[in-house]
């Protein structure tokens, strides 16, 4: 004799938990948006890096080539963007955290504080 389906009793969903606070009080606001589809219009949408190595891969990213943090007066210049995919995009996170450490650090190294000096001239 067949049996039927168990019935399993649905959850509320979890409450979500965002480490992070959301993007528009992070500072990416429609002022962002404006500059991030100029970039990337500019880029043809194509990933800079990916073109540099011979590959022609979209780009979804318009990332800051100095940080934002570092060079606030240049967070919306043109000149200081690139489009970049989400690999290189990670790729270049890493290294500018590695080499002028991350926008909430509070302890630099030497060669981090030098860094900065040297950018924000």
């Amino acid at each position: 004799m067949p049996t039927a389906p168990r019935r399993f009793q649905s959850r509320p969903p979890a409450p979500r938990i965002d480490a992070r606070p959301p993007s528009n009080i992070r500072g990416y606001g429609h002022q962002h948006a404006l500059w991030s589809e100029r970039v990337r219009d500019r880029d043809c949408h194509l990933c800079q890096d990916c073109k540099a190595e011979g590959r022609l891969l979209p780009g979804t990213i318009a990332d800051h080539i100095v940080p934002r943090h570092i060079r606030p007066d240049l967070a919306y210049t043109d000149s200081n963007g690139r489009t970049l995919c989400a690999r290189h995009h990670s790729l270049k996170t890493a290294s500018d955290t590695k080499r002028y450490g991350s926008a909430s650090a509070t302890v630099l190294t030497l060669s981090q504080q030098q860094a900065r000096r040297e950018a924000q001239r």
